[in-house]
């Protein structure tokens, strides 16, 4: 009787496991995408509404990467970041890249906040952090660990020396510019015991 009960609880938390919302693992946002089924000689037009006759804000060329905020309510249409402010490309030329899951490390390149101005770069395995309203040079160190919260699939932390970052998806406005972003970061500065609140973004950097 002992060993159909285990076998019960085994399979009953097999099941909460893979079933439950706040485990599974989906394809969440921000993304990457690529621009495809676009003709060389053409683009792919960024307009100010998710419809074909809106004003047309910008444009991506065939094969370009480009990070996606949201989709809209019907998923026909995609929300991205281009020139100064946000627009909508059709998801029908796009094509999402693989491996982007919504429990995973997202892979941000960078971040900023403002009051103080700051950002901070993520690459090859370092943190970058700089305050533009001191004359204090930039901090970089390399990153010691990064990792999902365990009882929160939409929440991550990373760790450097002297710096702790918590991640969450979900809305974000830096306040300083006319982007949208999908990630929100407080950070700590732990040796100057200061806590600061900005946006990241995935946006692959121009190679």
């Amino acid at each position: 009787a002992q060993l159909v009960g285990g076998a019960v609880i085994r399979a009953l938390a097999l099941f909460l496991l893979t079933a439950s919302p706040s485990f599974a693992f989906v394809e969440g946002f921000p993304a990457i995408y690529a621009v495809a089924d676009v003709a060389g000689d053409d683009v792919l037009n960024v307009r100010a509404e998710a419809d074909t006759t809106s004003e047309i804000l910008g444009s991506l060329a065939p094969g370009e990467r480009i990070e996606v905020i949201r989709e809209n309510e019907e998923q026909t249409w995609a929300l991205v970041n281009i020139n100064e402010g946000t627009g909508w490309a059709s998801l029908r030329y796009l094509r999402r890249e693989p491996e982007q899951l919504d429990g995973d490390f997202p892979d941000f390149t960078s971040c900023a906040g403002m009051e103080p101005f700051w950002d901070l770069d993520r690459a090859n395995g370092s943190i970058t952090f700089k305050s533009y309203s001191t004359d204090d040079p930039s901090i970089s160190e390399p990153v010691i660990w990064e990792r999902r919260t365990w009882n929160h699939r939409h929440r991550y932390s990373f760790r450097t020396e002297s710096m702790l970052g918590v991640i969450s998806r979900h809305y974000c406005d830096d306040g300083m510019s006319g982007f949208e972003y999908a990630l929100e970061l407080n950070f700590i500065l732990l040796d100057q015991e200061i806590h600061l609140q900005g946006c990241c973004s995935i946006q692959p950097r121009a190679e």
